[in-house]
């Protein structure tokens, strides 16, 4: 399971409806099967897991919910459908992407006395969908992720970290595959590693000759940055015998 692949559902507290990725397609895309009472089907393309949070009551005295960090993690506006067989192409809109190559700045909240702002990053790439009768919201789907075997279709979000100057990719997200489970990492130096915000972030990595005692440190290029990249150090001096 993909970490909050629930959160629309549990967000708008409705039951779930199925979303299903259509095979052969490219960019990816997915169709439903929309619960029984539905006027219009919403579905949009995420970069993070989407938050909901109250807003309100509706006309039935049901509490209402709103995605609270829609601008940082919507990857595309609101497709709506109306009938059950469509389907929902995704891409990413260039007018929604990070105007930022940051790494990350905190998260929401206070700091220093201001409202500190929610920075734009790739922690999921996925499609979520949610279906309205008459009068609310009545059902949600799982975020459903893009096959990671697509990340070549989002060149403006996913980076090689490789070829030419490894300064014009820092700081970009990055897939980074894993047992089991792959996620998304950033550029850092070339390379594809995690993200961190301390060191037990990160692992120490494997000896080597040249590094026969590697120790994991968490890569901070600003004072700003929230997040940074794991990287490593040598306890004893590189190449040392």
């Amino acid at each position: 399971m993909q970490p909050n692949e629930r959160s629309l559902i549990h967000g708008y507290a409705v039951p779930e409806f199925a979303l299903s990725h259509v095979e052969d397609t490219r960019p990816a895309a997915f169709s439903w099967r929309a619960p029984e009472g539905a006027r219009v089907v919403a579905c949009a393309l995420f970069g993070c897991a989407p938050e909901v949070v109250p807003s309100g009551e509706g006309v039935s005295g049901d509490p209402l919910g709103a995605i609270a960090n829609w601008e940082q993690c919507a990857l595309s506006d609101v497709s709506i459908f109306d009938s059950p067989d469509q389907i929902f192409v995704a891409r990413a809109q260039p007018s929604r992407l990070a105007r930022s190559r940051e790494s990350c700045a905190p998260p929401a909240g206070r700091e220093n006395g201001l409202e500190a702002p929610r920075s734009q990053q790739l922690t999921l790439l996925g499609v979520g969908c949610w279906a309205y009768d008459d009068v609310g919201i009545i059902g949600a789907t799982r975020i459903a992720p893009v096959p990671p075997e697509h990340p070549s279709d989002y060149p403006d979000l996913i980076s090689a970290c490789s070829g030419g100057d490894p300064r014009l990719s820092d700081g970009s997200s990055c897939y980074l595959p894993g047992p089991g489970r792959s996620s998304f990492g950033v550029c850092h130096g070339g390379e594809c590693v995690a993200r961190c915000v301390t060191a037990r972030d990160c692992f120490n990595g494997t000896p080597t000759k040249s590094c026969p005692e590697p120790l994991a440190t968490c890569i901070h290029t600003s004072d700003r940055q929230y997040l940074g990249a794991c990287g490593r150090t040598c306890s004893r001096a590189e190449g040392g015998e």
